[in-house]
């Protein structure tokens, strides 16, 4: 999970996608955050945090704990339509 944080590019809790088929769509190309690899990445967190729970292990659920609530806020204002989550947003210009 540490090394997997270095995608959060702006430090929102929320990973962003490299502009190359970095996920299992192996042909679709997606840059900036996605509902798809978000969704995977929150779920993530929420098992980490549940981990250190288990673990006792303070700092480690702090950690996860403040990224989850961070990238659970940035999921919603970036990806949420009013209706449905869209699968990515253009990270220039965070338009649909």
């Amino acid at each position: 999970m540490e090394s997997e944080m270095k995608f959060d590019l702006d430090g929102d809790g929320l990973i962003e996608n490299s502009g190359y088929a970095d996920q299992t769509y192996d042909g679709w190309t997606v840059t900036g955050p996605s509902a798809y690899c978000g969704g995977l990445w929150l779920a993530s967190l929420c098992v980490m945090c549940k981990m250190a729970i288990l673990l006792d292990n303070k700092e480690m659920y702090q950690l996860y704990r403040s990224t989850l609530d961070k990238g659970s806020t940035a999921f919603d204002k970036l990806l949420w339509n009013g209706k449905k989550f869209v699968f990515t947003v253009d990270v220039h210009t965070h338009s649909i």
